[in-house]
């Protein structure tokens, strides 16, 4: 799949990202590329992805409560710790 400039920008905004311009073409081809393979994972494995059950969801861990205080306490996020690869 190849996705165009503007397709990119539209994606990454869904999800809250802002991608300057001087970076843009760069993720273009690197989520096209991800893209591809994952539609070429699909043709090959698509009958075995379908028989295995799909891992949980995953939620942020903004939040936790306490099992010996009646009140959540609130704990800051993590900063993110991924970055895109350089090539």
């Amino acid at each position: 799949m190849k996705l165009t400039r503007e397709q990119t920008r539209t994606l990454a905004a869904a999800v809250g990202l802002d991608i300057p311009d001087a970076d843009l073409e760069n993720v273009t081809l690197r989520t096209s590329a991800l893209l591809a393979s994952m539609a070429r994972m699909e043709t090959e494995l698509g009958a075995e992805m379908d028989a295995v059950e799909p891992l949980p969801p995953v939620f942020p861990r903004e939040y936790y409560v306490s099992r010996s205080l009646e009140k959540p306490i609130r704990l800051k996020p993590a900063p993110p710790r991924w970055r895109f690869p350089v090539l």
